[in-house]
């Protein structure tokens, strides 16, 4: 058996193999599948804009340009006029001479007035007040006063925008934000936990010395760095496909080839990018953090005297880079940072555009330095 199929066989021991998928599953139950994804669209506004995507998508395309626009016009005015429809067969409207969307507007604004005014007094409301506030909420209650001033707003958005508009909205985007924020934290946790321990095994089971005493002994490093390497690629591919499965049933398919900059999405790229390219460059920039951080877990854990010493040097490396740093870094990624609707609260900007490619790179050359040093500095170590 060669050496490389020596030390995957190391790698895949049935004890690593259980640990592994069940700290994934774990992972997915704890912090994976959360509210967002599980219940995408995540309430009424974001599940009405989300299905207004996908109409328009398969109607528009990728985005909507002048022509079009016409069309969304007359879908603003058919929808008011649905409303107003509503409005005026629903008991108790004609009796406060609501017929009219305005008339509603104006109507909301005070009523919400008399409440505010009697909570603050401290006093309750009468009988007056109460019908119409219960008028009210039946108003708002009506599906077509949802449509008419949700495509009242994607309206006044588009219309302030030129040339081709995108119509992706930041109410269901946020979820796949924060899906792929928790995705990037396994990505760059599963590499450590797979290259660290047989790092030190040969160290735990003075086995160095051995090696070191042999031409083909001092070949163990390259066929080990090989083997975790190729093993941490195979953890990421299944990891994606996983993760992968909820999302294509969110059912985003259709909207991949939409661009995802827009009056409302919150993305404001450089460039056009698609929400597909945009998923894209996220899982590659996640995958190659990931596979450098493997790579620095590796060569600490090549340093370390035992699973305590290597627990004393990957951990923080692992919290510091799963945890703390993936989850900032990688939100609105390609992107500008000070724009509404991240699911990052820290997302204001302190990031210039393209910088997450520039510190995937810093990252990846130093993990592959210590590597080659580390490869180095074995090959001259005498046996002891």
């Amino acid at each position: 058996m060669s050496l490389f199929a020596q030390e995957l066989s190391r790698i895949w021991r049935p004890g690593i193999f259980a640990a592994l998928l069940v700290s994934g599953i774990a992972f997915w139950f704890l912090v994976g599948k959360g509210p967002g994804i599980v219940a995408f669209p995540n309430g009424s506004q974001a599940t009405f804009h989300f299905e207004l995507a996908q109409e328009w998508a398969d109607r528009f395309g990728a985005s909507i340009d002048d022509a079009e626009m016409r069309e969304i016009r007359a879908e603003a005015r058919a929808a008011e006029t649905a409303f107003e429809s509503d409005l005026a067969t629903l008991d108790g409207a004609a009796e406060r001479d609501l017929r009219t969307r305005a008339d509603f507007d104006a109507f909301s604004i005070e009523v919400l007035d008399r409440e505010y005014g009697v909570q603050q007094a401290g006093g309750e409301p009468d009988d007056a007040l109460k019908a119409d506030i219960a008028l009210s909420e039946r108003i708002l209650a009506l599906p077509s006063h949802e449509r008419a001033y949700e495509m009242d707003l994607w309206l006044q958005a588009l219309e302030g925008e030129g040339g081709a508009r995108g119509y992706l909205s930041h109410m269901w985007l946020q979820d796949i934000e924060t899906y792929l924020n928790r995705l990037s934290t396994w990505l760059v946790v599963a590499p450590m936990f797979v290259m660290a321990p047989v790092a030190v095994s040969d160290q735990l089971h003075r086995m160095r010395a051995v090696q070191w005493s042999s031409r083909i002994g001092r070949k163990v490093f390259g066929a080990q760095l090989a083997a975790a390497v190729l093993s941490a690629a195979l953890v990421l591919a299944v990891s994606l496909c996983a993760w992968a499965v909820p999302l294509a049933g969110a059912g985003i398919g259709a909207l991949m080839d939409c661009v995802i900059t827009g009056p409302l999405s919150g993305y404001v790229c450089g460039w056009d990018m698609t929400l597909g390219a945009y998923v894209a460059a996220r899982v590659a920039l996640m995958v190659g953090l990931g596979l450098a951080a493997g790579l620095l877990s590796f060569v600490l854990a090549r340093m370390s005297a035992g699973y305590v010493g290597m627990l004393v040097r990957v951990v923080p490396v692992c919290a510091g880079f799963g945890w703390l740093l993936v989850p900032v870094l990688f939100d609105h990624a390609l992107c500008e940072r000070s724009v509404p609707g991240s699911a990052n609260p820290f997302s204001t900007g302190w990031l210039p555009v393209g910088g997450e490619l520039a510190f995937v790179a810093v990252i990846a050359l130093v993990a592959i330095v210590s590597c080659v040093f580390s490869c180095m500095r074995e090959r001259r170590c005498d046996a002891r």
